[in-house]
C-alpha cells in the first residue's frame, strides 16, 4: 500500500524506543520489499491485513509514548478475529483506497508524530474523512 508521498506502509522493528511493541508501522520503503507486502484476509464484512511476520496491522490506542494522537498503528496482534482493532473496513476513493478503522476514524500518514522515531512517517488513525485528505488514501499494488 503506497502513501501520497510514494513510500510503502511498512512494518518497521524498534523505530522508536518510546512504542509498547516492537514492529510499528511506518512508511520507509520506497519501494516494494517483504516489510511492506501484506496479505489481505477477509473477516466477515471486512479486511485484515497479514504482514510478513505473520501478525496483524491493528489500531492501538496509547501505544506510543509522547505520540501526536491517542490511535495509532501497530503489527502485533497474532489474530484479527475477535480483535475489532485489526479490522479495517475498505473504502474506494478516487481509485485509491481509505480504511477504516474499528473507531470509524481512518488509517493516515503522520508526520512528525512518533517522538524519536527514525523515519519521519508513521501510521496512525486519526482522520474522521478521507475525502480532501490524501494522506488516508492508499494505493493498492498487487504483487
Amino acid at each position: 500500500m503506497k502513501s501520497d508521498t510514494g513510500n510503502y506502509l511498512t512494518r518497521c522493528t524498534n523505530c522508536s524506543p518510546r512504542g509498547i511493541a516492537p514492529d510499528s508501522a511506518s512508511l520507509t520503503d520506497t519501494s516494494v520489499t517483504a516489510r511492506s507486502t501484506w496479505t489481505v484476509e477477509r473477516v466477515g464484512s471486512k479486511i485484515a491485513l497479514k504482514s510478513d511476520s505473520g501478525k496483524y496491522l491493528s489500531r492501538c490506542n496509547n501505544c506510543w509514548s509522547g505520540g501526536a494522537y491517542p490511535d495509532s498503528v501497530f503489527v502485533h496482534v497474532d489474530t484479527p478475529v475477535g480483535n475489532p482493532w485489526a479490522q479495517w473496513s475498505p473504502t474506494p476513493i478516487n481509485g485509491k483506497w481509505a480504511l477504516q478503522a474499528d473507531s470509524g476514524n481512518y488509517l493516515t500518514r503522520c508526520n512528525g508524530c512518533v517522538p524519536l522515531g527514525n523515519t519521519p512517517n508513521f501510521a496512525f488513525v486519526h482522520i474522521t474523512t478521507p475525502v480532501g485528505n490524501p494522506y488516508a488514501q492508499w494505493t493498492v499494488t498487487p504483487v
